[in-house]
């Protein structure tokens, strides 16, 4: 192989010497007992302190209210198309009812309906009316 750039076991072979030699580098790199225990008791701390919080938010923040007020303002901002909807589709869903009536109901009997029911159900629920009970 070339000289500039080594072969895979001339990697090896550097990376294995590197092993075998002290490097002041070391020391640094390796803490003390002492470093390690200070490293710890800061995690702790720091998960103690980052813990209290969470709570300390989720308890002040009142997440749950607000997110509660956001969605009854989003409904209040959308009672008008609500209102919309709920008419379009309750006269969508009587204009299909009442086709398939007219398709599938006797003109004979839809008749009896319009000329006898219909005028007797008005005079039941005006005498209802004058007694107080239901306005027609």
């Amino acid at each position: 192989m070339s000289e500039i750039v080594p072969t895979y076991e001339e990697i090896i072979k550097q990376i294995a010497e590197l092993g075998e030699a002290e490097s002041p580098l070391i020391d640094y790199l390796t803490p003390s007992e002492d470093g390690v225990d200070t490293l710890k008791q800061t995690g702790t701390d720091t998960a103690s302190t980052l813990g209290e919080e969470v709570v300390r938010q989720a308890t002040e923040g009142a997440y749950g209210t607000r997110a509660i007020d956001a969605i009854i303002n989003q409904m209040t901002a959308a009672e008008e198309r609500l209102k919309k909807s709920g008419k379009d589709a309750g006269n969508w869903w009587g204009t299909a009812l009442t086709a398939t009536i007219r398709q599938n109901t006797p003109q004979e009997l839809l008749d009896i309906l319009i000329v006898e029911l219909i005028p007797l159900m008005t005079k039941a629920l005006a005498a209802e009316a004058e007694r107080g009970g239901v306005a027609p």
